[in-house]
């Protein structure tokens, strides 16, 4: 009896325990239960916040990047959409089995790109074919198509072919004053997890007016329910975006172009180094055109890694005798030139230096006004004394050499007029012992 009556205690004591340890976890569990249901709180981790991140969700709303026109309103660089191409390779995101939304047929798939892309079946086979990998995309060759592109691609009806956009800049007249115009470029920053693309303008006036080419990007709220889709009528825009500025040039598409084409031939013809051409009008000072040799399609880039600096504003160069006009107009403007005073031409001394003209001999005697029409260094070396060394001086500061002509481009340089030397003084007569840029130049004629 006894040990029945201890075995039957025992029993008891147990039971008492495991009814406490019940009544401790269904009060841990009953306080758990509060905290996550009534509180919305648990292990200091905000359950209301993380479900509302998780349902109400927002996405950037891009502004557009302002037009660039020319003088009479013609798109010099608009705003389009590039797209990258990619291929799903699995069938886990794919909703209806009777429409895939895979790649189901590799090579069916491989044969229909290999006509819109650069790249050959084979090499598409091999990239469809890989495994243990959800999405492939395509290289270079599948980047940066275009509208028409995607649509051919498109009509091939391929399960599986998907396109990714982002914003793009459109140059429609191709090689057109693209170092004064410039390039932009695409920069991706993370706002609220997602990445974000948007075009900066790198170089020209797309660099240098970015700042209000650039629009401020909008907003929109919305819901998504547990799989992740938008739930119908919930988007909501809480900040419209504002596009960029417009910018209009005084350039003139037609005589751009012409211009273009006449550099294009005398390049082809004489394969210099290097050449600038511009035309300014010469009352106001707008240029009209301008251009140069080596360039580059700013749609395409291709050509910015042989010439990618602009030749107008970025080096300076020696004049030469187109600095003569300048010198002669100082001189009538000082009362000073003659044409009919005549002179002995060939050289002149200047001190123990000597100054030839171009043909070492000279004309003989002429007057000022044929040393003008043989482009006689000779007689500028006369002209320049005439002026007087530091009232030229003041003429070559006044036309705006050896400063900024306040072009607002990152890389312009001013030039350089040491005027040290009686010969380098004189010199400057006839466009040497000075350099220049070709805008400083046209500022000057101008």
């Amino acid at each position: 009896n006894t040990k029945n009556n201890n075995i039957a205690g025992n029993r008891h004591q147990a039971s008492r325990i495991l009814i406490g340890l019940a009544g401790v976890l269904f009060l841990i569990f009953s306080v758990q239960f509060f905290k996550i249901m009534v509180v919305g709180n648990i292990h200091g981790v905000d359950l209301r916040a993380e479900i509302n991140d998780k349902i109400h969700q927002k996405r950037t709303l891009a502004a557009k990047r302002g037009t660039i026109y020319d003088a009479s309103g013609s798109p010099i660089a608009v705003d389009t959409t590039n797209y990258s191409l990619y291929a799903v390779l699995t069938d886990e995101w794919s909703k209806d089995s009777d429409n895939p939304d895979y790649v189901t047929d590799v090579n069916k798939t491989a044969e229909a790109l290999s006509k819109h892309i650069s790249l050959s079946k084979e090499e598409i086979v091999k990239l469809l074919s890989q495994k243990d990998v959800s999405q492939v995309e395509f290289g270079s060759a599948g980047k940066n198509l275009s509208v028409q592109d995607k649509e051919a691609i498109e009509a091939e009806k391929l399960p599986g072919i998907k396109f990714s956009e982002s914003p793009a800049r459109y140059y429609p007249n191709g090689i057109f004053a693209s170092h004064l115009i410039g390039y932009t470029d695409t920069v991706e920053e993370t706002v609220d997890n997602k990445t974000l693309t948007t075009l900066v303008g790198k170089t020209g006036l797309e660099g240098l007016y970015n700042e209000q080419l650039t629009g401020t990007a909008g907003e929109v709220e919305y819901s998504v329910d547990g799989n992740g889709y938008v739930i119908t009528d919930t988007e909501k825009v809480t900040k419209q975006p504002k596009d960029g500025m417009d910018l209009t040039l005084t350039i003139d598409k037609r005589l751009q172009t012409y211009l273009e084409s006449l550099v294009s031939e005398a390049d082809k013809k004489y394969q210099p180094v290097q050449m600038t051409a511009m035309l300014v009008e010469p009352k106001t000072g707008n240029i009209v055109a301008a251009t140069q040799r080596p360039t580059y399609n700013s749609t395409t880039k291709e050509g910015i890694d042989v010439q990618w600096n602009n030749l107008l504003t970025d080096q300076a160069y020696e004049p030469g005798s187109t600095m003569k006009v300048l010198a002669l107009a100082a001189a009538i403007n000082e009362g000073v030139f003659d044409p009919n005073e005549k002179y002995k031409s060939g050289s002149v001394k200047i001190y123990t230096d000597l100054v030839r003209d171009y043909n070492k001999v000279g004309w003989g005697t002429i007057t000022y006004l044929e040393g003008l029409a043989h482009s006689s260094n000779v007689a500028f070396v006369h002209i320049i004394q005439k002026i007087g060394i530091e009232k030229w001086k003041q003429y070559l500061e006044a036309f705006g050499f050896g400063k900024s002509t306040n072009s607002g481009f990152a890389n312009e340089i001013s030039g350089s007029n040491p005027f040290n030397s009686y010969l380098q003084q004189l010199s400057t007569g006839f466009g040497q012992g000075i350099t220049v840029t070709p805008y400083q130049m046209m500022q000057a004629f101008t």
